[in-house]
């Protein structure tokens, strides 16, 4: 497994992941349903100076799977944590938690993680569960979670 920092994709990449993240099946499941090339170009340029953010596209085998980010982030504290895979594989979303937790405990050094997901999102739910990740709070839209170094 190979993580590659979104400041540092080359164009094809830079594009392949624009197309993920507007894929219908990744869009349904963000706040912002769909971004333009341009808000996409900026995005990844102004990760280049903000150190409170972190994403990376994550290979396996050089075969790009899927993307994790890390945002908030308060080193050796916490943050919280976003994933997705490409939504033309499937069976990743496990290898791809692995490397959400390797990264925030080991990289990072965080003590605490958080995630939220729509209510609707029940592959998820139920992905961040089976990790080890309790629910804090539901509201009528979001469920969010949280789980420390300790579950490790």
């Amino acid at each position: 497994m190979k993580l590659k920092n979104f400041a540092q994709l080359n164009v094809k990449e830079g594009a392949l992941v624009l197309e993920w993240r507007n894929h219908a099946s990744v869009a349904a499941f963000m706040k912002q349903k769909n971004i333009t090339k341009t808000e996409h170009l900026n995005f990844m340029e102004s990760l280049k100076h903000d150190t409170s953010k972190e994403y990376f596209l994550v290979f396996a085998n050089a075969i790009p799977i899927g993307v994790i980010d890390f945002i908030e982030i308060v080193r050796g504290f916490s943050c919280e944590f976003g994933i997705y895979q490409s939504p033309f594989l499937k069976g990743y979303g496990e290898i791809l938690m692995q490397k959400v937790l390797d990264y925030a405990f080991n990289v990072l050094k965080v003590k605490e993680l958080r995630a939220c997901a729509f209510n609707a999102n029940t592959k998820a739910i139920d992905l961040y569960l089976r990790f080890g990740f309790e629910i804090t709070k539901r509201d009528a839209r979001m469920c969010y979670f949280n789980r420390g170094d300790e579950a490790k």
